[in-house]
């Protein structure tokens, strides 16, 4: 699921690459993963950085 698939037109607005339901770019020399979603009134953001181990 984060493996690199789909390259993105436009990076600014989905970021680079997909991957299987994922949002892969670099953030200041790190692989981040990213899902985002939202609904009315509602938003929601992650992040995941494995080799820091943040999320």
């Amino acid at each position: 699921m984060m493996e690199s698939r789909v390259p993105v037109p436009d990076p600014y607005l989905f970021g680079p690459e997909w991957a299987l339901g994922l949002i892969v770019c670099d953030w200041h020399g790190q692989t981040v993963y990213a899902h985002d979603g939202s609904t009315v009134g509602r938003s929601a953001r992650l992040r995941i950085l494995p080799d820091s181990n943040i999320g």
